[in-house]
């Protein structure tokens, strides 16, 4: 039932797609793009707690989404929302740009721009992300330098992305255990990561006991329990 759904959506949007190419008129546009508010909410839904306007990150979203109703391509198979939601990918890029991420090296951050520029032209121009091969002919960078770059990159925004600031970490010995503490957001339901944010006062949140952290949610004492096994044993799975 829900691929039936699901085709049934994607069918009514190529309609909506074809009918506003056609006649690329204000009124055509706008049933479209209310039917993929969906991946917008979605996409922007993600960075909420990032220290960028929720207005800005939207407004960037919705012009993605118009690019990419301008530059889809039926016969390549993809669905117009497939399409969509790759160009919505660059709404990370947009937060991480607009937030504080501390100060990188004036040799790298050239380096990053020129990665980051090289990147987007291959991507236009192939329609889909380019490999590291192609970015390393295209830069005249060895494909270990284009790895290493694009996982600098992915940590950076993972980072970013949930606003998690290295200093607010208690101090772990290994850098090991500091990045499964910062990923483990990544593993948690919304109760345990409140526990696990309370239970260690981090990002914003004050150090409570169990008994403050029961109160303070709402729930009961053993729940508390049961929530922090739980996470103690996501931790220990991430080596800590």
């Amino acid at each position: 039932m829900a691929g039936k759904k699901r085709e049934s959506l994607q069918g009514n949007e190529f309609t909506m797609w074809k009918a506003w190419k056609s006649d690329p008129k204000e009124e055509r546009l706008a049933p479209l793009m209310n039917s993929l508010q969906r991946l917008v909410h979605y996409r922007v839904n993600e960075f909420k707690r990032a220290p960028v306007p929720d207005a800005a990150v939207r407004g960037f979203a919705n012009a993605q989404v118009v690019k990419a109703l301008h530059t889809y391509n039926p016969t390549k198979g993809a669905s117009v929302g497939t399409h969509v939601n790759w160009h919505l990918k660059k709404v990370r890029s947009f937060v991480v740009k607009h937030q504080n991420l501390g100060k990188i090296p004036e040799h790298r951050a050239y380096n990053i721009t020129k990665y980051k520029s090289a990147k987007q032209e291959l991507e236009d121009e192939i329609g889909h992300a380019p490999d590291a091969l192609s970015l390393s002919e295209h830069l005249g960078w060895s494909q270990k330098e284009v790895g290493r770059m694009e996982s600098e990159l992915e940590k950076r925004d993972l980072i970013a992305s949930k606003n998690l600031e290295p200093d607010t970490l208690p101090d772990l010995h290994s850098a090991k255990e500091r990045d499964a503490l910062r990923y483990i957001h990544y593993d948690l339901v919304p109760d345990e990561r409140l526990v696990f944010e309370y239970t260690l006062g981090l990002y914003g949140k004050p150090k409570l006991s169990a008994t403050d952290i029961a109160k303070r949610m709402g729930i009961s004492l053993p729940k508390v329990s049961r929530l922090r096994r739980k996470i103690d044993k996501k931790l220990r799975a991430r080596g800590v």
